[in-house]
């Protein structure tokens, strides 16, 4: 998508790539595959802005730790593994 959109955009242009804090920290068994697309999505970001930095559009990425979402509920003990990992010790909120 950025390869197509690139082109199109100009000094003011915005990317903005979401990755997760797992593509830096496996802290569980059974993530490598989840890790290693988000250590890509990183790479691919840090690559984009020096390819696009020189043109003034500017390339961001964002990397949330554990949100309570369906798929990864807050109050489980796997909750508090993720919990006790990040800085502020809690879930973040989808809002």
């Amino acid at each position: 998508m950025v390869r197509a959109a690139a082109p199109a955009l100009g000094e003011g242009g915005r990317i903005i790539s979401t990755g997760s804090t797992v593509g830096e920290r496996v802290l569980l068994p059974g993530l490598a595959d989840y890790a290693a697309t988000k250590a890509a999505v990183a790479a691919y970001t840090l690559g984009w802005a020096r390819d696009l930095g020189p043109r003034g559009i500017t390339v961001n990425l964002v990397q949330p730790g554990p949100v309570d979402t369906d798929m990864n509920p807050d109050g489980t003990d796997f909750a508090a593994t993720l919990k006790a990992a990040t800085a502020l010790g809690r879930y973040g909120r989808p809002e």
